[in-house]
């Protein structure tokens, strides 16, 4: 167990049955003598994390050389993270697994693919979500200004959220119309994702770099779950994204420059794109 803010419990294997589980998902190819060696590398340094061992077998899968010697040479750096708060986190055979994390969403070829992982691990709810929640935030954030209908952009999300498991990096759930997300991963999505200045606050939990006003000051995407009372005032005034689910019995009062435009309350939940767009919003 880490002793953070964040606790998550690591298994690990031993290196034999690490090495078993590598090549279930690779397949016979990993034996071929200029692999091998490398390929003994990188499931060493993943540290006997099933959850690192099957994503990087995912993202490696059918690669070739010069990306398994990339992967390694990646996967010997240190995650960097630009918050104090989560320094901590980063150690040991947990970084291990933070960093194979990276490493196959970069992998992640298609810049689509990337911002639809980044916003799955925005959700509030990361286990049996909702694809359907997902296409909403997705909408409201202008992923799909290129789909010309309704339809064809949902079905766009459907096939992305599949190869997104096929990669290990989401997990399915009983109910085809959902997903889930290993909490590790989604903590590691998350930092991720606040290097480009997004954040998500679940339960009105605020981690405390996002409390330091210089970091605040920067933030242009927020995401709050949960939340309690909130004024626009406490809002970034660089904020371009903003998705909100305050908690029964709150509100949300936002006003643009000359007038209220919204009020949020109870298990509403809306999506804003550079805060006031009439995209979303009709009023």
């Amino acid at each position: 167990m880490v002793e953070s803010q964040h606790q998550f419990c690591i298994k690990v294997l031993n290196g034999e049955d690490a090495w078993s589980l590598f090549k279930s998902k690779i397949g016979e190819s990993i034996e071929k003598p200029y692999l091998k060696s490398i390929a003994t590398e990188v499931v060493e340094v993943c540290g006997g994390s099933p959850l690192a061992v099957v994503v990087i077998a995912e993202a490696l899968k059918n690669k070739g050389l010069e990306d398994w010697k990339n992967a390694l040479r990646e996967l010997k750096q240190p995650f960097t993270v630009s918050f104090d708060e989560d320094l901590e986190s980063f150690e040991g055979d947990l970084a291990k697994v933070y960093k194979s994390i990276e490493l196959s969403y970069k992998f992640l070829k298609k810049k689509e693919l990337q911002q639809i992982f980044l916003l799955c691990s925005r959700m509030g709810r990361t286990h049996d979500a909702s694809i359907q929640d997902l296409f909403r935030y997705g909408f409201g954030l202008g992923y799909f200004e290129k789909i010309n209908t309704m339809e064809e952009a949902l079905c766009k999300v459907y096939a992305l959220v599949n190869e997104l498991k096929a990669s290990s990096l989401l997990l399915g759930a009983p109910n085809s119309q959902e997903f889930s997300v290993h909490d590790v991963v989604c903590h590691t999505a998350r930092i991720m994702a606040s290097r480009e200045n997004v954040f998500t606050v679940i339960d009105d939990v605020i981690p405390r770099f996002l409390k330091n006003e210089n970091t605040l000051s920067k933030c242009t995407s927020l995401t709050l779950h949960n939340y309690g009372e909130l004024h626009d005032e406490d809002l970034p005034f660089r904020l371009k994204g903003f998705c909100c689910k305050v908690k029964p019995g709150s509100a949300l009062q936002l006003t643009s420059d000359t007038q209220p435009r919204e009020i949020i309350s109870g298990d509403e939940i809306d999506v804003l794109t550079s805060l006031f767009n009439d995209k979303v919003h009709s009023g």
